[in-house]
């Protein structure tokens, strides 16, 4: 094979050859530093270690050690005065090399000890490439050397932002393991202090329930008080202790005799209907409370008025009576009850 030298080229085919090489330069530049920019997310993690002091001190260092690599880059394009297509890429290249300088890259990371050998591999290509203007190697070649050059540094970089997630993520797990009992004894200590709570406010809510039916009761039984001279004449067949006790037995109504001489039984008059606002719970608080000629009631009557027969409900004065006797029983009852004046 005869190997052309630069003196076979005419000045037409130099200026192309320079132009191209210029072109191929400038993508090589582009796409490191584009490689080199989007791996400076990846030492975030390693960055933030070092305070912005320190920072400050190592970025003159920095930007010195990654200008004398990107000087022989920028030296390897070629240096004609006439050709304006090839002198226009300088600036774009000037601007790269002041972006690529900002990167705060420690030298000795492993990334940037990485970028480094790659950076000076570019170099020393360029320079090869520029030497031989293109007789051994092509355009397409050196676009490639630079594609894979780039392509490596990224993988490097995701590689590392792998490895630094990884690194994160196990040191958070073992700070949470060291925390763990130290977690678990604030939650047992929240839910002691959340259970204390609970129980103060149930006894609240016992002794704030108590003391409204203490109040209540003290209420009922002030009321009774007041009028406890109507009661004692008016309900006397009622509260006075005796051994006959109201009897429910489907509609009809019966009687029962006790041993135990007691009050008569609340419940045992509301059971009955004794005690409903109707003619014949009317009716039966008159028969239970009135009789004495039928099953043997040994109770005082008071100024309750006697049972005679059905009809006398309907007497003058009767039914007034019995409805007051009715009306005490619903209203006092329960305070009668409370002061075992009736049985429950």
């Amino acid at each position: 094979m005869v190997k052309i030298t630069i003196a076979d080229y005419s000045e037409a085919e130099l200026r192309s050859r320079r132009r191209t090489t210029a072109f191929v330069l400038a993508i090589v530049a582009v796409m490191v530093c584009a490689a080199v920019w989007s791996s400076v997310a990846t030492n975030s993690t390693q960055l933030t270690r070092s305070s912005p002091r320190t920072a400050a001190q190592n970025a003159p260092a920095l930007v010195a050690h990654w200008n004398s690599h990107l000087a022989p880059l920028q030296k390897s394009l070629p240096s004609t005065d006439d050709d304006k297509a090839i002198e226009s890429l300088r600036p774009a290249i000037e601007k790269l090399n002041a972006e690529f300088s900002t990167l705060r890259i420690p030298v000795d990371s492993p990334v940037g000890q990485e970028l480094t050998d790659e950076l000076a591999k570019l170099t020393a290509r360029a320079a090869e490439y520029v030497a031989d203007r293109g007789t051994q190697s092509t355009p397409t070649e050196a676009t490639d050397v630079a594609r894979r050059i780039a392509a490596a540094v990224r993988q490097r970089g995701i590689h590392k932002a792998s490895e630094t997630k990884h690194f994160v993520e196990q040191r958070v797990a073992n700070l949470r393991a060291t925390r763990e009992p130290e977690i678990r004894l604030g939650e047992l200590n929240v839910r002691d202090a959340v259970d204390k709570v609970v129980r103060l406010k149930s006894r609240l809510d016992q002794e704030i329930e108590n003391r409204k039916k203490e109040l209540a009761k003290a209420q009922r039984a002030a009321a009774l008080e007041r009028d406890m001279a109507e009661v004692r004449a008016t309900l006397s067949p009622f509260i006075t202790p005796g051994h006959v006790q109201p009897r429910e037995a489907g509609k009809s109504y019966k009687l029962e005799t006790t041993v135990e001489a007691k009050p008569v039984s609340l419940e045992r008059l509301q059971r009955t209907g004794a005690l409903d606002s109707t003619n014949e719970g009317l009716d039966r608080l008159f028969r239970f409370g009135g009789s004495r000629k039928t099953q043997g009631s040994d109770r005082p009557l008071g100024t309750f008025p006697e049972y005679g027969w059905a009809g006398d409900i309907n007497k003058p004065g009767i039914r007034q009576r019995v409805l007051r006797a009715q009306y005490l029983l619903r209203t006092h009852g329960q305070a009668l009850v409370e002061s075992r004046r009736l049985s429950p």
